[in-house]
């Protein structure tokens, strides 16, 4: 698997699921692909800020925002981590969100995240669940009151 690429639709203009994204008190409420609580969302979202999200093993993700043009796109260079990730390396990819009007007020959510090669080599149980990951945490965001 090098790529995942996966849609949604939200009842909700974009601007409020872009935000979603970015505060850290709604990324707990829904951004936990192993269903595992968020204990610590750390987010600078500008171009060279950082998008870190952390479980209470000190799993998750350390990303570096390369674009954020509000409303409409988020683009990050994208790494699982996880508590040994000073003894395994870091599986760098790229995960890029984009928020498109759709009819009735809505949002059109498109989700492609790239380059899972070296995730697959260093972590491959963890690759292995992307796509579902990705899938639980984006319906989730659907139960999220925006």
């Amino acid at each position: 698997m090098t790529a995942v690429h996966l849609t949604r639709t939200y009842p909700v203009p974009p601007a409020r699921v872009f935000r979603a994204w970015l505060d850290p008190e709604l990324l707990a409420q829904w951004m936990r692909p192993s269903g595992v609580p968020l204990s610590k969302a750390d987010i600078d979202p500008r171009p060279g800020g950082h998008f870190n999200v952390y479980d209470a093993d000190n799993s998750g993700f350390e990303a570096t925002f390369l674009e954020v043009d509000e409303p409409a796109k988020l683009v990050l260079q994208w790494a699982f981590v996880g508590p040994q990730r000073d003894k395994g390396g870091v599986a760098d990819s790229l995960l890029t969100v984009t928020f498109e009007p759709a009819p009735g007020d809505a949002t059109l959510l498109t989700l492609r995240h790239e380059r899972l090669d070296s995730l697959a080599s260093l972590m491959p149980h963890v690759a292995a669940q992307v796509e579902n990951g990705w899938r639980v945490v984006l319906d989730d965001l659907a139960e999220v009151s925006l």
